[in-house]
């Protein structure tokens, strides 16, 4: 079983900081080079100008990690989806009864958003303030590359009534060692039929 198991923590805050912090190590997030637009049958998108993924039910889609400073060996990353803007930043972002009902997944992670498809991922509920995140050890990068590179995938539509209900959804992904931020970036999400049509709607 993965070291992680050993130091993570599962405490979140009842409001997570959605500050983005790239700290002393420099943590940033990356969807790779900016594109003019996004095909119709395109699964995931990224718009620079909307700074927002657009993104399939439950496709994966890959995102880069990268440091100017090499972490502390144990570091890992973290993700949380929490509602955007103050009004539902309290509320916890869970899958829908629908999709929940329908879902083949172990009960682990059956309610959570986020999926991770590394081997190590592990999937947290806070004890006190329930809310969910993902947690992922943090190796590096490859040789000869400067990214590390996860692939996330979201289990409910923005759309999804009991779920997140049009609220605009961000992930915030920290970088962490022994329960204390090293880094922090936000990423706002939509999950939709149709990534590459919804972003030319928004620009």
């Amino acid at each position: 079983m993965s070291p992680i198991v050993q130091q993570y923590s599962a405490h979140l805050p009842t409001i997570p900081s959605t500050a983005e912090y790239p700290g002393e190590l420099g943590f940033c997030v990356s969807f790779g080079p900016p594109t003019e637009s996004a095909s119709k049958s395109a699964t995931w998108t990224y718009s620079e100008k909307c700074k927002k993924l657009y993104v399939n039910l439950a496709s994966f889609c890959p995102i880069k990690f990268k440091t100017t400073v090499k972490p502390p060996p144990g570091s890992y990353l973290r993700g949380v989806a929490v509602f955007k803007g103050s009004t539902n930043l309290h509320d916890i972002v869970k899958r829908c009864p629908n999709h929940m009902e329908t879902s083949q997944d172990g009960q682990e992670k059956i309610s959570h958003f986020m999926r991770s498809n590394n081997p190590s991922a592990r999937y947290n509920v806070c004890p006190e303030s329930g809310r969910h995140s993902i947690l992922i050890p943090y190796t590096g990068p490859q040789v000869g590359t400067e990214f590390v590179t996860e692939m996330f995938a979201f289990m409910c539509f923005s759309s999804c009534p009991s779920g997140p209900s049009r609220r605009p959804v961000e992930i915030i992904f920290t970088l962490e060692k022994d329960g204390q931020t090293l880094g922090r970036q936000v990423v706002e999400i939509r999950v939709c039929a149709c990534p590459g049509r919804d972003r030319k709607s928004d620009e």
